[in-house]
């Protein structure tokens, strides 16, 4: 991705569409809560947009940094939606994080999250699998090959790109109906 396309994602309005909706069904915590669903992609949509970010990558990250539970805490500390260490945290973001327990706070787990994985996205040149590398094991641990990294890696482009076929196939089928329907008129 270069840095034109990092400048011209093409947004969702907000992130409440069907194709967002049936995605974040697909995990147990918002599975059963559209409210929350609802909620959730706002706040994800939010914080990419603040961060120029594609808000369907912050959804592939997110989904397989914690599936979507918001008080995930990991072996190592990792905490919230976006799994972010405090160290890592109080670097992108000082402003927004002082305690631990501030990761818990959805919003502001999501912003660092989000402005976390754009400035990896410039400092590597747009180069994908080397930012989520960079997110996986810290910005400056290097790209060291293992199977569990590469298992990180591909689940979050298998999700999104997923998405974007699903944007896509949408869009066309949206396209279609309204062509026929006008053809009718």
């Amino acid at each position: 991705m270069s840095r034109a396309a990092l400048d011209a994602v093409t947004l969702p309005p907000s992130g409440n569409d069907a194709v967002t909706d049936q995605f974040l069904q697909g995990f147990r915590p918002l599975r059963e809560n559209s409210r929350q669903r609802h909620a959730l992609a706002t706040e994800v949509v939010t914080a990419a947009t603040q961060n120029r970010l594609d808000p369907d990558l912050l959804f592939a990250l997110v989904a397989v940094e914690s599936s979507f539970n918001s008080t995930a805490v990991s072996r190592k500390g990792a905490r919230g939606l976006g799994q972010l260490m405090f160290s890592t945290a109080r670097t992108v973001a000082p402003a927004l994080v002082r305690r631990p327990a501030d990761l818990d706070n959805v919003p502001r787990n999501l912003a660092i999250a989000a402005r976390h994985l754009h400035e990896l996205l410039v400092e590597r040149g747009g180069d994908l699998r080397a930012t989520l590398t960079a997110y996986h094991l810290g910005r400056y641990h290097g790209h060291r090959p293992s199977r569990e990294n590469d298992r990180y890696v591909g689940l979050i482009c298998t999700y999104y790109a997923s998405l974007k076929v699903r944007r896509g196939y949408r869009e066309t089928m949206i396209t279609r109906a309204e062509n026929a329907g006008a053809a009718e008129s």
